[in-house]
């Protein structure tokens, strides 16, 4: 009986206080157990992406967020996805959550453009997915989708130069007529 306590302490100290998040560690493919309500999964799921989860417990120090990066959400999975983590997408009836957007073009713009410099952030540093986590259990179509991630702010040069291109052609097919 110690024992038991004395590992569900240990469990408990490793992953947080979540007894639904710890037992899914135990579980041999992971996932939620059949016994937990589906009304309690996003109950959970809410406590454990809680910013202050993590304080205090080794997931924290391990895993948890990786902050000072604008695109946390992103490398932080694509390091617990390298350490061989599942996850799971969850997609609610109704909404789960509720935020604000931008209301405006320019906000949007300028949520872009911060997501296109986190990821760039992410490609020029060392947990860039194309060399980082070879050693883990990345599948290679998560660690392409994750390159992915990262490169497309790159990829909006070409577009600006075929855009710049084609609008000269145009320019020229007009002078020709």
């Amino acid at each position: 009986m110690k024992s038991l306590l004395m590992s569900q302490m240990t469990l408990k100290k490793r992953f947080g206080q979540s007894v639904v998040f710890v037992t899914s560690t135990l579980m041999e493919n992971g996932g939620v157990s059949r016994s937990v309500a589906p009304e309690n999964v996003l109950k959970v799921a809410i406590q454990v992406i809680n910013c202050g989860y993590e304080d205090k417990t080794d997931w924290g120090s391990e895993i948890g967020w990786i902050y000072g990066s604008v695109t946390k959400d992103i490398l932080t999975g694509f390091k617990m996805h390298a350490r061989g983590w599942r996850s799971i997408y969850c997609m609610p009836p109704r909404a789960a959550f509720k935020g604000s957007a931008p209301i405006n073009l320019s906000d949007r713009l300028n949520q872009l453009l911060g997501w296109a410099l986190g990821s760039i952030e992410i490609l020029f540093s060392r947990h860039c997915p194309i060399w980082y986590g070879y050693s883990g259990r990345l599948k290679w179509l998560e660690r392409l989708a994750y390159i992915n991630t990262t490169i497309y702010p790159v990829t909006a040069i070409s577009f600006l130069v075929y855009c710049r291109y084609s609008k000269k052609v145009i320019a020229a097919r007009r002078v020709c007529e």
